[in-house]
């Protein structure tokens, strides 16, 4: 045997120990280059022209390769061939994975899976109405085709991190996009939106039909304030209900089905339920919400239906039906609430302003249907039963009190008003109703009395501590008055009173003719005298006059009529009747004066400031 192909195998062997550790040492430094340094420059634009041969431009300042068997591309951006204006999407890194060692389906993309970390991805469409509509929808599913025009297949992970997506801010969104017969389907859809408070979650489904419609199912935890963006562009009527809301202790959970209709004009219908605790409606705290509700929208239709909604606030809920039609501007409701009235009050719109001078205690049960028309506020309706604790306007206090109200356009009737106020009752209706001016309102209001301590009626006059008496006040009251922006201004008033068991001699108003009374008898004390007083009224001219005042107290009789100013101003004629009584008193007066004796008074000046004088006696 010749020693020649001995001594080769020899050489081999010796080539392969000492050059295959060298090819592998320049190998694995070449691809450690890559991924550290990156690949170079030729190679990096031809990677950037194979890309770009499809529908989309991508630029990159510097391409990695990556171990887990792909690229990572920096600075990315990519525009939408055929679209001026900024890019759709912009990024600070993009990693792309691809299948190396599994064979894709057939006709199906390489691409395994996408990774994005901190950019901006924008609408293709800005002021192109609906052409720019028309391309997005065309650029969604273009990579379902092959170039050879046969229908591809895909199915690609996607991450982005720290992504500013339509103006919404994506902490991180994960989802599997699927790709095939022309549809794309979203699938394991879940991740983080929003910032600080507003933060959330988000997980669910899409799937797109090519020009058809998009349906899928979405469950959310985050404030959806963060999607004001989104809103603003493609539905601003829907911003001042969103507005109305805040959530700061925690957001909401939405759980919600869609379908959206991409076929020609825009349609969308959405059905689901929200929960949410300790938010707040138009400033007023909310403790605990469960709404289903469903909103469509499209072919003239803009409506939100919300059946059934239950709130809770302050431990007292309420529950009902309600429905804002954007397009027609109406709500229709039906409700039970046995949340107090000042809440109420605030989630119907009322002004804190305007509630400034009332005090609730207690929750109030109310029964309402009706339907708001703000469009034409001529067509609105309303019927509502309301039985409360407690109420206060300014110093009167009212308890158990119950009202109806029947609304018809600007037409407003509270009718079987029923309280209790100042250890007596009250009763009575107040009647809203369109002025002829037709910029104003007049309130007609009736009220009986029965049984009210006369303090109650003298706090409404003064908050004088002089102005205190006892006594028991029984009467009614007729009230026209015009209601304007300037605030109500008295057309009429006219009623009648009685007075009983008053000792309203001890009032200031009655300090000058006390006195007089006082110097025809030294025993004579005004404090410990009672009286009971009648007399009917009615305003003219800005006066509220009086010919019938009558006033019993003791052996005294007086007689009175006059006016008193809406500013205070008094103008009174009065005649005191002096009667023969039994006891030393009475004996006493018998002995100055004959029985029937007149003194006649002239009362002047303001309540507050009064003025008596004598004008003679017979």
């Amino acid at each position: 045997m010749s020693a020649f192909p001995s001594i080769s195998r020899r050489k081999w062997v010796g080539w392969l120990c000492h050059g295959l550790p060298f090819v592998l040492g320049v190998g694995m430094a070449l691809v450690l280059g890559l991924t550290w340094l990156g690949f170079p420059g030729f190679f990096t634009r031809w990677i950037l022209e194979t890309a770009n041969q499809g529908e989309y431009f991508v630029t990159a300042n510097h391409v990695k390769l990556d171990l887990r068997g792909g690229i990572k591309a920096f600075d990315v951006m990519v525009y939408r061939k055929g679209i001026t204006g900024p890019p759709l999407l912009e990024t600070r890194s993009l990693q792309v994975l691809f299948h190396l060692f599994e064979a894709p389906h057939a006709g199906g993309s390489r691409i395994k899976e996408l990774r994005a970390r901190g950019g901006v991805i924008r609408p293709l469409w800005g002021a192109g109405g609906e052409t720019g509509r028309g391309v997005v929808a065309d650029s969604a599913l273009s990579s379902s085709k092959s170039r050879a025009g046969k229908s591809a297949w895909m199915d690609v992970d996607v991450t982005l991190n720290d992504f500013d997506v339509l103006g919404v801010w994506v902490e991180e969104l994960k989802t599997g996009i699927q790709v095939k017969d022309g549809e794309c389907r979203l699938s394991r859809l879940s991740g983080r939106v929003g910032r600080d408070l507003q933060r959330g979650t988000v997980e669910g489904s899409l799937a797109w039909k090519h020009r058809q419609q998009a349906i899928g199912h979405m469950v959310t935890s985050f404030d959806p304030h963060v999607l004001m963006p989104v809103i603003k562009r493609f539905y601003p009527d829907a911003i001042p209900v969103l507005e109305r809301f805040s959530f700061p202790a925690a957001p909401p959970r939405l759980d919600l089905a869609f379908e959206v209709g991409l076929g020609g004009a825009l349609r969308v219908k959405v059905a689901g339920r929200m929960q949410a605790s300790q938010y707040a409606y138009r400033g007023a705290g909310i403790g605990f919400a469960n709404v289903a509700g469903d909103y469509v929208y499209g072919n003239g239709t803009n409506r939100l239906k919300l059946d059934p909604f239950l709130i809770v606030v302050g431990g007292r809920k309420a529950e009902g039906k309600t429905e804002f039609n954007f397009t027609a501007r109406t709500t229709p409701f039906e409700m039970i609430s046995a949340i107090d009235m000042a809440s109420v009050l605030r989630l119907a719109g009322v002004r804190d302003q305007a509630l400034e001078p009332w005090t609730f205690e207690g929750g109030a049960t109310i029964v309402a249907k009706g339907e708001i028309n703000t469009k034409t506020p001529e067509r609105s309706a309303l019927e509502a039963t309301v039985e409360g604790a407690h109420v206060g306007f300014k110093s009167v206090q009212v308890s158990d009190y119950m009202f109806r109200v029947l609304g018809r356009g600007l037409t407003n009737q509270f009718s079987d008003i029923r309280g209790k106020i100042g250890g007596g009752s009250f009763f009575g209706s107040v009647l809203w109703e369109p002025a002829s001016t037709g910029s104003n309102r007049v309130i007609r209001a009736r009220a009986e009395i029965i049984h009210v301590d006369t303090d109650e009626l003298l706090k409404i006059i003064s908050t004088n501590r002089a102005w205190r008496t006892a006594g028991k006040l029984y009467g009614n009251i007729e009230w026209v008055a015009l209601d304007g922006d300037s605030g109500a201004s008295p057309l009429s008033v006219q009623g009648q009173f009685t007075v009983r068991n008053a000792r309203v001699l001890r009032l200031p108003l009655f300090g000058g003719l006390t006195a007089s009374l006082k110097r025809l008898s030294s025993g004579f004390d005004p404090g410990a005298t009672t009286a009971e007083l009648r007399f009917s009224f009615q305003l003219n001219k800005g006066r509220v006059e009086s010919r019938d005042i009558q006033m019993e107290c003791g052996w005294v009789t007086l007689s009175a009529q006059g006016s008193c100013g809406l500013d205070g101003t008094l103008d009174f004629t009065v005649e005191a009747h002096l009667a023969r009584k039994p006891g030393m008193l009475g004996l006493a007066m018998a002995s100055l004066f004959p029985a029937g004796t007149k003194i006649e008074f002239k009362l002047d000046g303001t309540l507050e400031s009064p003025e008596w004088r004598r004008v003679d006696s017979r």
